[in-house]
């Protein structure tokens, strides 16, 4: 055999220079990452698409809201400047050399829609989508294909919201099909159980990927999540099946134009809803998601396993890091100064950095004696560990921007309140959404100072804590499990599945 050809230094070196602004990127250190794909763009191996990748930068956490401001202006202009080049693409290889909106976006208190189109138009011509329709759709034998994708290192929300809703479709009337990683198979088979759905494990290449969920012919593709990484972002432009659909976890429009509907709630979406989607919106008579309840810890649970106070409120905000927008520091400064003896709990994930910058912002806005006697930082906690903390909780507070999800399940779960701002967008009616599905439309708030009213009331009278606890007790068997979730999902599949005949 012949030795294989040295490699040429100019590939070692843009891929050198390239590997090393994604690292900087993933640690935030963007002016550095910015420098180093622009500098492998133009060398003779790199690609023209790379100098572009810091369009898919954004901080975690910003110092205000002017900052804030300042850094959508520099976005906008910058997709603009994008969109009026002439960008060679191949769309084999966007999910490594492209770029995609920040999942951080929604979190900043205004609509995506305009920007994400504009990340969408960069992209949607480099897909030949005549080519890559399903070669057979209505081969199904009487019954509708439906697939849905599941997303490695996403599994536990999958399986979670959509794992009733798979398991309880009649299946005399849809043929369903779960696309996930291979490696995540066997987990999923242990949560959807039920007869008639097909596993198709995915894995190869991109280009391969798709080509395997092409060959399942489905009509319609249900992508529960589309932009937390880039192979999702990209995935959809594919267009694998007539039909595609995205829902709540997407987290508001994805801007992709070959995405058909958005899956949403009548209970969550304001009367001029559709103006914040590039999709036709669709809007269920119940919640777009069938969770399950949590159960409750089986030992008795004590603040002092967490060092928590003995006496007083505990407020509990259990976010990502991305969601604690600047306005969030002056409900924890006003709910402090009218609840001297309230304490407050923040999870942060895995985001040590992101926490940091955090906790340097708290000590300015709000004081390091504020900090370090009224707040404890939590990072990563196992779901058991999670759900006892949780059971400690008086109330739980949303962000000012954007609602809870699946933590506001997990607090309605043990009968927890939920302080939340309604708003105009679906990420900001979630919890509102969950209270009005309840016929508890009378505890999301109007205004901040709705919001601060009803926080306090509830950590400092014990007596009004407990009536509002047990309304949610009394009302909650209608937003778990609840087999008109899995009935709508069916009527909304059937529907806009018939327009293919």
């Amino acid at each position: 055999m012949l030795p294989s050809s040295p490699p040429n230094p100019s590939t070692v070196t843009s891929l050198r220079f390239f590997r090393r602004a994604a690292l900087l990127s993933r640690e935030e250190d963007f002016s550095s990452s910015a420098r180093l794909y622009r500098e492998a763009s133009h060398l003779p191996s790199g690609k023209p698409v790379w100098q572009w990748k810091p369009l898919g930068f954004c901080p975690t956490v910003f110092p205000d809201v002017t900052t804030l401001d300042r850094y959508w202006q520099r976005l906008d202009s910058g997709l603009d400047l994008a969109m009026s080049s002439s960008i060679p693409l191949d769309w084999r290889t966007l999910p490594i050399d492209g770029f995609f909106p920040s999942f951080h976006l929604p979190h900043h208190n205004r609509s995506c829609k305009t920007v994400r189109e504009k990340f969408c138009r960069i992209f949607a011509s480099a897909f030949p989508r005549t080519l890559l329709l399903p070669a057979n759709p209505y081969n199904n034998k009487g019954r509708w294909r439906i697939g849905f994708h599941a997303l490695h290192g996403h599994e536990g929300g999958f399986l979670r919201g959509t794992a009733g809703l798979i398991n309880g479709l009649d299946k005399q009337r849809f043929d369903v099909f779960v696309f996930v990683p291979s490696i995540s198979i066997e987990h999923c088979k242990r949560t959807i159980k039920s007869e008639g759905v097909t596993f198709v494990p995915l894995g190869g290449s991109f280009e391969d990927v798709i080509e395997q969920v092409r060959r399942t012919s489905c009509h319609l593709i249900y992508y529960r999540k589309v932009g937390s990484d880039a192979w999702s972002y990209f995935f959809p432009f594919a267009r694998c099946a007539p039909i595609q659909v995205t829902s709540y976890g997407t987290h508001g429009t994805s801007g992709v134009d070959a995405i058909d509907y958005f899956l949403s709630s009548s209970y969550v979406e304001p009367e001029n809803g559709q103006d914040n989607y590039s999709e036709k919106l669709f809007s269920l008579n119940t919640l777009p998601t069938y969770q399950p309840r949590l159960p409750r810890p089986v030992t008795p649970v004590y603040r002092s396993e967490f060092n928590l106070p003995s006496q007083g409120a505990v407020y509990f905000c259990p976010h990502r890091t991305s969601k604690y927008h600047p306005d969030f520091d002056t409900i924890f400064r006003e709910i402090g100064r009218r609840d001297p003896s309230g304490h407050f709990v923040l999870l942060f994930g895995r985001d040590e950095r992101g926490r940091d910058i955090l906790l340097d912002r708290f000590r300015y806005h709000l004081g390091d004696t504020f900090v370090r006697n009224r707040m404890t930082l939590l990072s990563v906690l196992p779901h058991e560990k999670y759900c006892r903390l949780l059971s400690l909780a008086t109330v739980l507070l949303d962000s000012p921007v954007y609602a809870g999800g699946l933590t506001s399940f997990d607090a309605f779960s043990y009968g927890i309140p939920e302080v939340t701002l309604s708003g105009s967008l679906h990420v900001q009616n979630f919890t509102t959404g969950i209270y009005r599905r309840m016929s508890l439309g009378h505890f999301p708030c109007a205004t901040i100072n709705e919001y601060l009213d009803f926080a306090v009331r509830l950590g400092t009278e014990p007596e009004y804590r407990r009536s509002v606890s047990l309304e949610i007790e009394t009302q909650c068997g209608k937003i778990f499990g609840t087999p008109e979730v899995i009935r709508e999902h069916e009527r909304f599949f059937e529907s806009v599945c018939s327009e293919l005949c």
